[in-house]
C-alpha cells in the first residue's frame, strides 16, 4: 500500500524525513497540498527540496500537486522537479507525460491519493510522533 505524508513548510519536512530515516522508504511519498503548486508556489517547493537534500542523503520522492493547472506542471518541470501530479483530463495528462518523459521526470495521476495519506498539519509538535508510528503501521 502506498504511503503519503503531506507536508507543508520546511520543518514538517525536516522532521518527517529524520522520523524516516531508519525505515523501509519504499511506497512511501512525500506530497504537498492539494493545489500546493498554486498555493505555495513552484520555486518554493523547489527551495524545500534542496534545502532537505542538503541534510539527507537520500529523499523519499516528494510530489509537488499541480491540481488540474497544466501550467504548473510545465513550470515544475522547467524547474527540473522529478515528481509531479497533475488530476486534469487524461488528453492533456497524456500530452504532459510525454513532456515529463523527455525530462526524466515522473507525472502523477489522482490514483496516487488512494493511498494511506499523513498531513502533518493535522497534529501537534506534541503528537505528531505517535500518530507517525500509527501511519507507518498501518
Amino acid at each position: 500500500m502506498t504511503k503519503i505524508f503531506i507536508v507543508h513548510n520546511l520543518d514538517q519536512c525536516q522532521w518527517v524525513f529524520k522520523a524516516l530515516e531508519n525505515t523501509d522508504r519504499q511506497n512511501i511519498f512525500g506530497l504537498t497540498p492539494p493545489f500546493g503548486a498554486a498555493s505555495m508556489g513552484v520555486g518554493y517547493f523547489v527551495s524545500l527540496v534542496k534545502e532537505c537534500q542538503k541534510t539527507f542523503s537520500t529523499l523519499p520522492p516528494m510530489i509537488l500537486d499541480c491540481g488540474d493547472k497544466s501550467g504548473h506542471v510545465l513550470s515544475a518541470l522547467r524547474c527540473d522537479l522529478k515528481h509531479v501530479l497533475f488530476t486534469g483530463s487524461q488528453s492533456a495528462h497524456k500530452k504532459l507525460q510525454e513532456i515529463a518523459s523527455q525530462n526524466r521526470a515522473t507525472l502523477y495521476d489522482d490514483s496516487i491519493l488512494e493511498g494511506h495519506a499523513l498531513d502533518l498539519s493535522h497534529f501537534s509538535v506534541c503528537d505528531r510522533d505517535q500518530k507517525f508510528e500509527e501511519w507507518l503501521s498501518c
